[in-house]
């Protein structure tokens, strides 16, 4: 047999030598240490080469510790309609292996190997491998023939998991018989404490199908390319309300891999509210993007079929600016690849912060595949707040595209003319055919100010004396105005003091009446709304429905304004109008509110929260229907209750933070208290 040794210097091999010796004298048989460098030699040495504990060793490093044992932590990148996330780039790089090189290794890992716990993992990645072939039989059989190998009273982990993996595809079957037979004989021959979760969930499934409950229902669909091609070996992830916001974890109920057609599956799937999460390689999203928004939910009401196909799209290639180039012109030219079906683009930037980048939204509506845009545009771009390792506020990104030494990037997305997200540049490019040109360019049309550097050196107060000094020079000057501005922003929110938001007021006028459109104008428009001067506020919202009628968060405040004003018939008609134009319905408790104010009618309150649930992503969603509904049968048995409603409400939109503490109604008071979550 011959063993080859990679070594880097002499006294390496001498060293390996003279180990081999020693062995020799002693009469112990040496370690056998083999380096492969190619696939094939090291399937060749896998495969015959060397034999006993060298073989599995090579297997385990190769092969095992390689692998995909869970679906939720194995992939490269999970993208989900709130979240992406990225494994971090290996330690050293893996000799490459395919799946049809993997699977006869892990089986014979399986068969033979040693009974340790990576006799478990191999058992679970080759279930993994079976499924996304598309056979869910042989997947169930290489765990249940793996447990066979262990005895509980040695491996009563190992094997009551390889058991527990078994039981849930039974489950993902349909066959929830078999899986309970498999979860009984784990909870009567291990401490089944550890398998609490999944029992607690899969026991109320079988409830809704053994003892007339709810019925449970059937999500299926496919994972495609536009173009067509398929993906298989894709993570599928149902994912409940309470889940969405964090990262999958191998805990929850509903997980599936794309078989060779792509096609996912999931049965047994309880009534609720639920999101999708896919999980890809690197090379299956390379060049493509899901385009899935923050408010694409699938809702399951029970005994149904539910078709949900998913779509990849390829990333939009970019033009200009690009590869770093430095912009020296007043006008700078956005360009890129158009898009079949697209109505609009939103072009997006990004400024660089201490621990990253962050973005926002530059210009919407935009109906060609190119826009020129002033360079005052962007020096009167906003940023947030951004803050250092060191829990200080960034300088940095508050100057945002008005710095000369900072390298900035772009992205542009696509919509259909439902407002339904097409494609994007931003994505993921690995190799030399989806890189395309890069995003990032330099404005170099100014030079910094004695005000910016002040700023930069975190020097408040003398930075906000330059610039205010700057803008009676020159009043002129967009980027001062901006800036003194963008520093009221900084000092509100480092002092958390909300009287330097009524000092900006005589800027925030003088900015809406230079630059219609600017994004501090719906600062003003806050401004008036917290303090109620309706007034003003109707002269400001009409000067941004000018320029973005189809903005819903600004018209719901603006129908929530008018509801302070007591003006709730007109409010129920203005968030009729918004709430089919808003897919995250984030101010539906509101429009309930004027709904039940104006009808007194709780059938017509609760057509509406069904209609439009809250999909709001950044908070626990109320779920207005069961609040409805049990004010209703509190109200069945008082005559008074709907007048008590409305006189709670109106003292809710007055701002009376304490009417939710006097009502001796429950129902009532929670939904109370959900409307004052409404924002």
């Amino acid at each position: 047999m011959r063993i080859r040794i990679k070594v880097k210097h002499l006294v390496l091999v001498i060293a390996a030598a003279a180990v081999a010796v020693i062995f020799a004298v002693w009469g112990l048989p040496a370690k056998q240490t083999v380096v492969a460098e190619t696939p094939a030699e090291l399937m060749k040495a896998m495969n015959g080469s060397v034999s006993g504990e060298a073989r599995w060793r090579l297997i385990r490093t190769h092969v095992v510790n390689t692998g995909m044992d869970e679906l939720s932590h194995g992939y490269d990148v999970y993208v989900g309609p709130g979240m992406t996330t990225t494994s971090g780039p290996s330690d050293h790089e893996e000799i490459e292996l395919s799946s049809e090189e993997r699977l006869p290794l892990l089986l014979a890992y399986i068969q033979e190997g040693p009974k340790d716990y990576d006799l478990v993992r191999a058992a679970k990645q080759a279930a993994i491998l079976y499924q996304a072939a598309g056979d869910r039989g042989q997947a169930i059989n290489v765990l249940e023939s793996a447990a066979e190998r262990l005895d509980f009273a040695l491996h009563p982990s190992q094997k009551g998991e390889l058991l527990l993996e078994a039981a849930k595809l039974y489950i993902r079957d349909g066959e929830t018989d078999a899986s309970e037979r498999l979860v009984n004989r784990i909870s009567a021959e291990i401490d089944a404490d550890r398998y609490k979760d999944f029992l607690m969930q899969e026991k109320l499934t079988w409830l809704h199908r053994q003892n007339g409950g709810t019925a449970v229902s059937t999500v299926t669909g496919t994972v495609t390319r536009s173009d067509g091609t398929p993906l298989p070996g894709v993570g599928v992830f149902l994912r409940e309300k309470s889940a969405v916001n964090h990262s999958v974890t191998g805990s929850e109920p509903y997980q599936a891999v794309t078989d060779r057609e792509g096609r996912f599956a999931f049965t047994g799937v309880i009534p609720g509210s639920y999101q999708l999460t896919l999980g890809f390689m690197f090379e299956q999203i390379d060049g493509w993007t899901w385009p899935v928004m923050t408010e694409d939910w699938i809702d399951v009401k029970g005994g149904e079929h539910i078709e949900e196909p998913v779509v990849l799209y390829p990333l939009i290639d970019i033009y200009s600016p690009v590869n770093q180039v430095e912009i020296t012109d007043d006008v700078v030219v956005f360009e890129w690849e158009p898009v079949d079906g697209a109505a609009y683009y939103e072009l997006h930037g990004t400024i660089p912060v201490e621990n990253g980048s962050i973005g926002s939204r530059i210009q919407s509506q935009i109906r060609e595949n190119r826009i020129a845009l002033p360079i005052d545009v962007l020096y009167g771009f906003r940023t947030g707040v951004s803050y250092t390792m060191e829990d200080q506020v960034d300088p940095v990104p508050l100057l945002g595209f008005a710095n000369p030494e900072s390298r900035y990037a772009w992205n542009v997305e696509a919509y259909d003319a439902e407002g339904r997200k097409i494609t994007q540049s931003n994505g993921y490019r690995l190799d030399e055919t989806t890189m395309g040109a890069l995003p990032f360019f330099y404005l170099k049309e100014r030079e910094l100010t004695g005000a910016d550097r002040l700023l930069l050196a975190s020097r408040w107060e003398e930075a906000m004396a330059a610039y205010q000094r700057d803008y009676e020079a020159n009043p002129r000057d967009v980027h001062t105005l901006t800036m003194i501005l963008k520093l009221y922003d900084a000092l509100a929110s480092m002092e958390n003091n909300e009287e330097y938001v009524e000092e900006s007021v005589p800027y925030l006028l003088k900015m809406a009446e230079m630059y219609p459109g600017s994004p501090f104008e719906f600062t003003l428009f806050d401004y008036y709304f917290k303090e109620k001067n309706w007034a003003e506020l109707q002269k400001v919202y009409e000067l941004l429905q000018q320029h973005d009628s189809g903005n819903a968060f600004v018209r719901s405040m603006y129908a929530t304004a008018r509801i302070k004003q007591g003006q709730w018939e007109e409010a129920a008609a203005e968030f009729a109008a918004i709430m089919p134009e808003d897919p995250s319905h984030r101010f539906v408790g509101n429009y309930i509110a004027a709904e039940l104010y104006v009808t007194e009618s709780f059938d017509s309150a609760l057509r509406i929260a069904r209609q439009f649930p809250d999909r709001s992503s950044w908070k626990e969603h109320a779920v207005w229907d069961e609040l409805i509904l049990a004010m209703a049968e509190e109200a069945a048995s008082d005559e008074t209750y709907i007048q008590q409603l409305k006189e709670k409400m109106v003292r809710h939109f007055e701002g009376d933070k304490r009417m939710d503490r006097l009502s001796s109604f429950p129902a009532m008071h929670d939904f109370l208290e959900a409307l004052q979550e409404v924002n």
